[in-house]
């Protein structure tokens, strides 16, 4: 998959006649943060809102929240997708960052889906 379908505002803020990985690069250095900021927040947006004392909302809270860590929050040991995001941009490495951003999208989907099953188990 090429920078262009994962990105394809690249290509119309791009003059024709410059379709570098040069100028690729420092469109995303100009905005590092296009890519994670609406994903953040839409993850710190899913909060918890069960009874702690029901195991099954909290077997399944505990999963979301396992993702939503896996895709957000870095440790001592571990640096999560976001942050490899980051680092990826820094390094100009496109092929990485387009792998890390699918990896992205697949976890995203895979936490609404959990929510909304969550959220259907909710009275």
């Amino acid at each position: 998959m090429t920078i262009f379908k994962i990105y394809p505002e690249l290509l119309y803020s791009l003059p024709a006649e410059t379709h570098t990985t040069d100028e690729l690069i420092r469109i995303l250095n100009n905005h590092p943060e296009r890519i994670i900021p609406e994903n953040l927040t839409a993850i710190r947006d899913l909060v918890a809102y069960h009874n702690p004392q029901n195991p099954y909302d909290e077997a399944m809270w505990k999963e979301i929240n396992k993702i939503k860590n896996r895709l957000a929050k870095d440790t001592q040991d571990y640096v999560f997708v976001f942050t490899e995001i980051r680092l990826a941009i820094d390094a100009r490495n496109l092929k990485e960052l387009s792998r890390l951003q699918q990896s992205m999208s697949a976890q995203q989907t895979e936490l609404l889906t959990r929510y909304s099953e969550y959220c259907q188990n909710q009275i």
